[in-house]
């Protein structure tokens, strides 16, 4: 698979995950289907509720959206989560358990991500209940969007999503991350916690 970006840091991106045709396929298919705004977000590494304050007192909006399930939105996806297995089974050289459950979320105007990793606590099992959290993935699903970059401020990596890419990176301290708000627009993903064998 050729990377499109530097992958300094162990930072792993690849540009058209899924070709364009596929993609906007997607995109479309997702801008009609029915959304739940979620008032406790899934999981996703850091459990915490929307609209809430952190640590610090300082308010913040979480990613609020998750697009209803349906088989035809899981033949979609699918496809591209066992890719993604494969692709992280290819660039760390081991074997990972299989995560083949996934939501789609997504961040409205005004919600960000605030600074955290994935692997918070060395015994967080994966949603499938696999021991760890060694690899986290975002696979990114739409355009028409600002904001909602990703950050990694331990290593001064910076990404602004684009429709059909995928980040893998490790769920250890020093890739902690956030997301800027997002501005305009809906930004759709899918993250996974992949276990190492």
């Amino acid at each position: 698979m050729k990377t499109d970006h530097p992958t300094s840091g162990g930072v792993h991106i690849f540009d058209n995950f899924i070709d364009a045709i596929n993609a906007e396929h997607i995109e479309k298919f997702l801008l009609r289907q029915p959304r739940t705004i979620l008032k406790e977000l899934t999981d996703d590494g850091v459990n915490y509720h929307s609209t809430k304050e952190d640590e610090y007192g300082k308010k913040y909006m979480q990613p609020s959206l998750l697009v209803e399930n349906n088989q035809e939105l899981y033949d979609l996806i699918f496809p591209y989560i066992e890719r993604t297995h494969k692709q992280i089974e290819f660039v760390w050289g081991r074997q990972v358990g299989f995560e083949k459950d996934f939501n789609v979320c997504g961040y409205q105007q005004g919600e960000e991500l605030r600074a955290h990793y994935d692997g918070l606590k060395v015994d967080l099992a994966t949603p499938s209940g696999y021991e760890s959290r060694d690899i986290s993935s975002v696979l990114y699903l739409n355009s028409g969007f600002t904001g909602g970059a990703l950050h990694f401020p331990n290593l001064g990596i910076s990404l602004s999503p684009k429709r059909g890419m995928l980040a893998l990176f490790p769920s250890s301290e020093i890739y902690t991350h956030y997301v800027n708000a997002v501005e305009s627009g809906v930004r759709f993903f899918v993250t996974q916690f992949w276990c190492l064998q």
